[in-house]
């Protein structure tokens, strides 16, 4: 949704507008026996949530997901009004995302005792209207609310413009308010697709997208999360445009030292594939960006300083609105330059989105959750899969608002893959940290072995592990650890967490290792799949975290692959991009030209 402009028609006649004090008790207006009365806006939103009494819990979540984000409808209430629903929605959602099963009791609802007496007594408004709602169908409820308001917004922006044309004010007005004029109608005409497609076209169109029997896969660099990622028949990589991809950790784990070696890693690889114009948006909220180039090894003098060019970098901060800027400068800039050389404009685009970090963005005003969700859902639906109407709806800022054009065409098939670091809840380090002779469970600190091996470790409790614990390690976390809305995990398609057994007071080595090059004194790490939609025969993948060539940096390396490299056991690998110590050990690619999408 646009920019919610504001309302300056006369409010319902039967607006309820209580006092802090008396919120939800005051006596509603009467009602006139001539002509039936609207109901308040605060009415109606009860009504739609007393009619899910009964009906599935996932029912009830896309409705309280879509209450979350409804800035438009939120925006009708007052002050005391939205604070109430806010703490109303995240004891819902709260509830919704404990609920597996079962159906919706308004009744039962133990964490409303937390919360403060107004949302209490809200809750009892909303259970009061269970008996006469009970026939009511509250989508198509819910649905009426929105045409309403929807309606109510473009007159009264569609009213604020005429005015400012007729008092000529400056164009850069016109344009703002112009484009907070939205369709009278939530049911708004598809700017890319049609409503609904055979699968004969859905099958042309993913044909004509990826090329005859190639879909562009990108590499990272580590083979063995490469190879832990491909599918069965697909070409190698861990991440394909169009998907989402989560990195978790611990504060000092490496999240940001993570992407040092995969940036370098994914450029190369889309240039091996063809891709020589593409892009690589790596979208940070903390450090300087020159601090992010340097580690990525692409400043003047640095062995990869010629993909400079295919690196945009931007310090978003905590804003929203300023990660999709910088992607609109994106499209903006490969407008240009598509007219300028007649070279189709997806390939100046960019093909991967790097967030560091996902729950960082929050704009004034909003609450963790429901920013979180709101991000997450701008990354899925808007930039990953190139929606512009999703982009404006989850950002607050369209493209043509930004830049003063329409949307370009020709970018009707592209896709975006997204990588997006994420934190997870700080804990005690009593509990973090291994401790013999204590309450601690091996388990806690390592994945149990489903079998003997050369590498499983037989504990001194009889239980076989794929790693030996030590003194101090790092107890293992799972996605349930992952601070902000659930949305955020539902909508990533790989859920990989990042593990170092020591990731604190672990200091480098005094005198350089055999190689030459300094090493810190316990290099061990892996990353655990926590999730993978698409299916991953491996529950982890062994690493190590060290020193980085120039010693000014630490990351991520694959240490078998590399082991493996040197023992002339790792096939087609490109030598000319592996140089040495923690270079990208990328695949070997068949350049895709034009004839690839030519059918005879």
């Amino acid at each position: 949704m646009y920019e919610i402009p504001d309302f300056d028609g006369p409010p319902d006649d039967d607006f309820y507008q209580p006092s802090d004090e008396d919120f939800v008790s005051a006596p509603q207006q009467p009602k006139s026996s001539a002509t039936p009365q609207r109901k308040s806006i605060l009415e109606e939103i009860r009504c739609v949530i007393a009619a899910h009494q009964g009906l599935p819990y996932a029912t009830f979540r896309e409705l309280v997901q879509e209450l979350t984000t409804a800035e438009n409808v939120r925006a009708r209430l007052d002050e005391t009004q939205q604070r109430t629903l806010t703490g109303l929605l995240e004891i819902f959602a709260d509830l919704t995302t404990t609920q597996d099963g079962g159906t919706v009791d308004l009744l039962y609802v133990p964490l409303a005792g937390n919360y403060s007496r107004a949302v209490r007594e809200e809750l009892e408004q909303i259970r009061a209207r269970m008996p006469e709602v009970e026939d009511t169908k509250p989508a198509l409820a819910w649905k009426a609310l929105k045409e309403r308001v929807q309606r109510e917004i473009a007159e009264t922006t569609a009213s604020r413009y005429l005015k400012q044309l007729q008092a000529q004010d400056p164009v850069e007005d016109l344009l703002e308010t112009y484009d907070g004029i939205a369709p009278p109608t939530t049911r708004k005409a598809g700017t890319r697709d049609a409503a609904a497609k055979t699968a004969k076209i859905i099958a042309a169109e993913d044909k004509a997208a990826n090329g005859i029997g190639h879909k562009l896969r990108i590499a990272s660099g580590l083979p063995s999360l490469d190879y832990a990622l491909t599918g069965k028949g697909e070409s190698v990589g861990f991440i394909s445009p169009s998907q989402g991809m989560l990195i978790a950790g611990l504060t000092g784990t490496g999240k940001s030292s993570w992407t040092y070696g995969v940036m370098t890693g994914m450029l190369i690889d889309l240039r091996n594939q063809g891709e020589e114009f593409a892009k690589v948006l790596f979208a940070h909220t903390e450090e300087e960006p020159i601090d992010k180039v340097k580690g990525f090894r692409m400043l003047p003098g640095q062995p990869f300083h010629y993909l400079a060019d295919n690196l945009l970098v931007s310090a978003v901060g905590t804003s929203r609105k300023k990660l999709m800027m910088a992607v609109y400068d994106n499209i903006a800039d490969a407008h240009t330059r598509s007219k300028e050389t007649g070279v189709p404009i997806t390939k100046f685009l960019i093909r991967v989105l790097v967030l560091d970090y996902i729950q960082a963005i929050m704009e004034q005003g909003e609450e963790p959750t429901g920013a979180s969700m709101r991000t997450a859902e701008l990354l899925l639906r808007g930039i990953q899969f190139w929606n512009p109407e999703e982009m404006a709806k989850w950002s607050g800022i369209s493209y043509q608002g930004y830049t003063g054009q329409s949307w370009p065409e020709g970018m009707e098939n592209h896709r975006v893959a997204g990588i997006y670091m994420a934190q997870l809840v700080k804990q005690n380090d009593d509990a973090l940290l291994y401790t013999s002779g204590g309450k601690s469970e091996y388990s806690d600190f390592a994945l149990e072995a489903d079998e003997p091996g050369p590498h499983v470790w037989d504990s001194p409790d009889g239980g076989m592990y794929e790693w030996e614990v030590k003194e101090r390690d790092l107890r293992l976390l799972k996605q349930n650890s992952i601070r902000g809305s659930g949305q955020i995990l539902q909508n990533a398609d790989v859920i990989l967490i990042l593990h170092r057994s020591r990731p604190y007071n672990n200091p480098a080595r005094p005198e350089p290792g055999e190689d030459g090059y300094k090493h810190l004194v316990d290099t061990r790490a892996r990353f655990i799949l926590d999730k993978t939609r698409h299916g991953s025969g491996a529950k982890y993948i062994p690493m190590a975290f060290d020193i980085d060539p120039e010693g000014n940096k630490a990351r991520y390396y694959d240490a078998l692959s590399e082991r493996m490299m040197r023992d002339g056991q790792l096939q087609n690998i490109d030598t000319e991009v592996y140089q040495g110590y923690g270079d990208p050990l990328l695949p070997r690619r068949r350049r895709q030209t034009a004839f690839d999408t030519t059918i005879y």
